[in-house]
């Protein structure tokens, strides 16, 4: 302005330049005047960040790390000595629960239970034979062995009528080279087995017999009933004896040929060429059979002995030598029963479902009682994480948690608590306790020995109102927030709060609460306050020439606020 005005009046040079330095004197006084009252008037400010009290929720947790384990392994070892005569597994299969993984030869076990049987039979006959020997009259025999007699016949007859589905089925139409089902099982037993007897002959030759000699049986059986005389009696039961005793023979060697046909196909992994029957069924009913008659047998037996004995010299047998014979028939089950689990302990079946590893022997091998096989892990996973003795009091069964990786940031997953050490570790002074937690994820990346992390919530309460964990303020063991004042007239933006400094005219007021729940972010209000109430979070102090200089929005989120209800607010910083 004065440079326009010198060029109007066209002053001379030497006044003009007075002129000019006069007048930025006074410019530069003016400007000092209003910043010196500016300065002096004004002094600092207070602003104040608010925040409203809101429900929500708040959860507490505990964090450790530790590794990822197998929930269950173990290592399958033979029971047994002796030749490994089946391996069925390798390394990384999966197998089920109950699936054979190895067998030992078991000649001699077999052998063992079948000389247990014939032990218990004979300590049973020995006891019958003592029971009945003592005086009984003859209408009793007769009745007693009309029963028997009939009993066996029936017996036997069943047992015609199945084996003529179970081994004697015609199989000429196969081209097999056989006429029946029992030719084609001895063919592939004998030839595995060739020091075994030929099965199809003698079980062929002997069920021929039976069925002869059981319609003779029948037909003379028919002409009894308890007048016959006891010599008539005693007469056809001997010939249904001696018919009872071929049956006998062939019902345990027919057994015996589906036992090792059935096993021979295992332990060969063989697929039959001829597959009509099933043979684990018609295993099941030959085995019936197998008990049945041998009960006949014993029954026809002791009833034939105590005719003889009635008809020559009948005599008592004192309690004592009774009771001998009983505990000698209970000693022979026992002796059967252990035999029979010895024989159990040849095969090793999986106990669970999982993956094979660390197969550490050959078909062929031989192996002891605890030689080690192979180890069987379980697909399902654990996490096991260590903690100290004052996270580990928070800690149940049954509560959440959140689990990641080193190796893999992307990953997370929930699981849960399966189970807390109840005795801790001590190293170096420090009580750990051991913590699993049971997930289930079908990601494969996840693998035993990996580093984890886990974040376990020990607590949590929904709908309670909380307030940032900034607001809450103490003195002694009371609790309180500050909050504005009623008379406060400041200036306010969003959630910043500009207020003059004299605090008789803007004091915020301090409100008592009752604290409840507090994670590192918020604090549960019990009492003092309700939802929608402001409170003050943060206090902030700019002196003038700050205030100056501040030209543009200041922009702050509530840090009660969720990403989804997120509250912004801007304003310019005016001291007054």
């Amino acid at each position: 302005m004065i440079n326009k005005l010198s060029k109007k009046i066209k002053l001379p040079k030497t006044k003009k330049q007075k002129i000019i330095v006069v007048s930025v004197f006074i410019g530069i006084a003016v400007i000092g005047f209003f910043a010196y009252r500016n300065l002096k008037g004004n002094g600092s400010s207070v602003q104040y960040v608010l925040a409203a009290v809101e429900k929500g929720t708040i959860t507490l947790s505990v964090s450790g790390s530790g590794q990822i384990f197998a929930s269950d392994e173990v290592t399958l070892q033979s029971k047994a000595s002796g030749d490994l005569v089946y391996l069925g597994v390798k390394n990384g299969q999966f197998v089920k629960a109950g699936t054979l993984i190895a067998k030992v030869d078991t000649t001699d076990a077999q052998q063992a239970v079948k000389d247990a049987e014939i032990n218990l039979e004979s300590a049973k006959l020995n006891l019958e034979q003592a029971q009945t020997s003592s005086a009984i009259d003859e209408t009793s025999l007769k009745r007693q062995a009309i029963s028997y007699m009939t009993t066996a016949l029936n017996n036997t007859k069943n047992v015609i009528d199945s084996f003529e589905d179970i081994l004697f089925t015609d199989i000429t139409s196969y081209n097999m080279n056989s006429k029946y089902l029992v030719d084609y099982y001895a063919q592939i037993v004998n030839f595995y087995a060739n020091s075994d007897v030929n099965y199809d002959k003698v079980i062929r030759a002997n069920f021929e017999i039976i069925k002869q000699e059981n319609n003779v049986n029948q037909a003379l059986f028919s002409n009894l009933d308890q007048n016959s005389t006891l010599e008539e009696i005693e007469s056809v039961l001997n010939r249904i004896v001696e018919t009872t005793k071929t049956l006998n023979d062939s019902v345990h060697l027919s057994y015996q040929l589906l036992n090792r046909y059935d096993s021979i196909l295992n332990d060969n992994n063989l697929t039959p060429i001829l597959n009509i029957r099933t043979v684990s069924s018609d295993k099941s009913t030959v085995s019936s059979f197998v008990t049945s008659v041998d009960s006949n047998t014993t029954n026809l037996l002791t009833i034939q002995k105590s005719i003889k004995t009635y008809r020559t010299s009948p005599s008592d047998v004192t309690p004592y030598a009774i009771r001998s014979l009983k505990l000698a028939v209970e000693q022979k089950e026992n002796a059967l029963e252990n035999a029979k689990n010895q024989l159990k302990n040849y095969y090793v079946y999986a106990p669970f479902d999982g993956e094979i590893s660390s197969v550490s022997v050959s078909k062929g091998d031989k192996v002891s009682s605890g030689t080690s096989l192979a180890a069987l892990i379980t697909k399902q996973k654990i996490a096991k994480i260590s903690l100290n003795e004052v996270d580990v009091v928070k800690v149940k069964e049954d509560q959440q948690a959140k689990l990641t990786f080193d190796a893999m940031d992307d990953l997370k997953i929930e699981g849960e608590v399966i189970e807390v050490d109840n005795v801790g570790t001590v190293s170096q002074g420090v009580v750990t306790y051991n913590v699993k937690i049971g997930f289930d994820t079908k990601d494969e990346r996840v693998k035993s020995g990996m580093s984890v992390n886990a974040e376990i919530v020990t607590e949590t309460k929904e709908n309670i109102l909380l307030v940032p964990n900034s607001a809450v303020k103490s003195l002694g063991e009371k609790y309180y927030v500050e909050m504005p004042g009623e008379n406060n007239n400041s200036n306010s933006t969003g959630n910043v709060r500009t207020a003059k400094s004299n605090l008789e005219v803007n004091a915020p007021r301090q409100q008592p609460i009752k604290i409840g729940l507090a994670n590192d972010s918020f604090t549960e209000i019990l009492e003092g306050l309700k939802e929608g109430d402001k409170i003050i979070v943060k206090t902030l102090n700019s002196t003038n020439q700050q205030t100056k200089k501040t030209n543009s929005s200041a922009s702050f989120s509530s840090p009660f606020s969720s990403p989804q209800r997120n509250t912004q607010g801007s304003g310019m910083m005016i001291p007054r």
